[in-house]
């Protein structure tokens, strides 16, 4: 019997948007990245710079923090 073949992996590029899409509930793509992730049968592929990017959005807080003032 011959080995067969290795079935051919789906790749798809995914940016920032797409994360932060997919780990906030909030976000208005919320249900379709989620939707899209959930019937994706293959890889996501990224680079460096998205993913400083990813973390970047990730660190900042979801409104500016007032900061005590003495008048």
């Amino acid at each position: 019997m011959r080995d067969q073949p290795p079935a051919k992996q789906h790749r798809l590029g995914a940016e920032a948007s797409y994360y932060l899409a997919l780990v906030n509930p909030d976000d208005d793509r919320h249900e379709k990245a989620t939707e899209f992730s959930e019937g994706f049968d293959g890889e996501f592929i990224t680079i460096n710079w998205v993913l400083t990017e990813l973390g970047d959005a990730l660190s900042q807080p979801p409104e500016p923090i007032p900061v005590p003032r003495d008048d």
